[in-house]
């Protein structure tokens, strides 16, 4: 979160001057990430946001680290540990749409994030 909270702040900043860069980052920095992520993309943003929330909220359950601490390296299809795997996929792709939702394919955060 913390990562495509800056990813989007640069973004924003896109065909504006030194000027209009730095009060918009300033202006998107004081916030946090995701009141970043709602103040630049609103109501788009909920199925994100309830997938970092679903997250969240388990890993910071006693039992769920419990278990998920006893998984080892070939227990990969453990069923609590893909269902978290397939929610943080799920998240990505959420954040991916978002992206590519609003900065268009010639946006130059899209080449910023290959460089």
């Amino acid at each position: 979160m913390l990562y495509f909270g800056g990813i989007i702040a640069a973004a924003e900043t896109a065909d504006r001057d030194y000027a209009g860069k730095r009060e918009k980052l300033s202006e998107l920095l004081q916030l946090p990430p995701i009141t970043r992520l709602q103040t630049v993309f609103g109501a788009k943003s909920l199925p994100a946001l309830d997938l970092y929330d679903r997250f969240l909220r388990e890993l910071s359950d006693p039992d769920v680290r419990a278990r998920l601490e006893k998984v080892g390296p070939n227990d990969r299809n453990d069923a609590e540990l893909r269902s978290l795997l397939d929610a943080g996929k799920n998240f990505s792709h959420e954040l991916i749409t978002l992206l590519k939702g609003r900065y268009g394919p010639d946006h130059p955060i899209h080449e910023a994030l290959l460089m």
